[in-house]
């Protein structure tokens, strides 16, 4: 019976990363026969990566429990890194917020 459940795991660790895979070659496929629809990635890709820099900046390396930073192998750079990717997180959330709620206010207008 453990035989079954272990062939089970492996194939669909298998199945998940052919779609990871195909996830990610297929589009970037698709996109080389339409030149004009990367544009719009490599704005987002960009923005994106304005955002996290203006987050890192924003964060701080301080570390307020050198005890369990220690255990976990956390540093002053992860820890800025990660205080930028929160800072990124929320400031995302707070801009998806405004535009459903923006978006609301003009469908009822309309």
């Amino acid at each position: 019976m453990d035989a079954w459940i272990d062939i089970g795991l492996w194939i669909s660790y298998i199945l998940f990363f052919v779609a990871i895979g195909a996830a990610i070659v297929l589009p970037i496929i698709y996109s080389l026969s339409d030149p004009k629809s990367l544009v719009g990635v490599g704005i987002s890709v960009a923005a994106l990566l304005i955002l996290f820099f203006i987050s890192y900046v924003l964060s701080s390396d301080e570390i307020t429990n050198p005890k369990a930073a220690a255990n976990y192998g956390v540093t002053a750079t992860g820890s800025k890194t990660i205080g930028g990717s929160l800072i990124m997180m929320y400031i995302m959330f707070v801009g998806a917020v405004i535009g459903v709620v923006v978006n609301e206010v003009i469908k009822f207008f309309k």
